[in-house]
């Protein structure tokens, strides 16, 4: 299995043009909930 690194999307931040400002902030956590293979249809 290769190994993954975190990388920024922007590659710097923040970006600021024409008065705005583009910056990355953290998530936080993130949950995902999903059904099993085949088991789904019943929803």
């Amino acid at each position: 299995m290769p190994d993954l690194i975190a990388k920024p999307a922007l590659g710097r931040a923040p970006l600021s043009r024409a008065g705005m400002t583009l910056a990355e902030v953290e998530p936080g956590r993130i949950t995902s909930i999903a059904p099993y293979p085949g088991q789904g249809g019943g929803l």
